[in-house]
């Protein structure tokens, strides 16, 4: 695929999971699970609300919108590696998209929909680490290489992130 065409696919993939959703707000639950538990713990839930709903797509978008700047970047810099940050930026898409899905789905596939997202998610980063483990040696020339404006838009990716995805954990708790 031409790197012309990872302008447009990721973006798609991911406004699907925000349309899924809308598409299915009507019928969720009044209470949302923002935290699944592992290993038979409690899951944690909170209201059904705008924020809630469209929580886990914000999240991937904020982790997208990294990767995809990321990519541009090493493209620029370090071509080798520009793929490691491009297979994480299909993976943030898919997660997000599978866990539409499985936010939508009828309870009784919700739990194979999980183990499938997390299996893509470890998958995709094992992958990124693949693709690139010939060229990693040089990740830190790629990471040295930033402007103070792409500095300052990480930055800000990183504490929404923060805000959007670790401190809803604590206020439904």
């Amino acid at each position: 695929m031409p790197p012309e065409i990872h302008r447009y696919v990721p973006w798609l993939i991911l406004f699907s999971s925000f349309a899924i959703l809308a598409v299915f707000y009507g019928s969720l639950p009044h209470e949302v699970i923002i935290a699944r538990a592992f290993f038979g713990g409690a899951e944690t839930l909170a209201p059904k609300s705008l924020f809630t709903v469209f929580r886990v797509p914000l999240t991937d978008a904020i982790c997208a919108a990294a990767a995809a700047l990321l990519y541009r970047k090493f493209l620029l810099v370090a071509p080798n590696l520009a793929n490691f940050w491009l297979v994480l930026l299909y993976t943030a898409v898919f997660k997000s998209l599978l866990q539409a899905i499985e936010i939508a789905a009828p309870p009784d596939i919700v739990g194979t929909l999980f183990y499938l997202t997390l299996f893509v998610v470890v998958a995709g980063i094992a992958a990124a680490f693949y693709i690139s483990r010939k060229h990693l040696s040089g990740f830190t020339k790629g990471l040295g290489k930033f402007g103070a404006g792409e500095t300052m838009i990480l930055t800000i990716l990183l504490f929404a992130y923060l805000g959007i995805a670790i401190v809803p954990l604590f206020v439904f708790q």
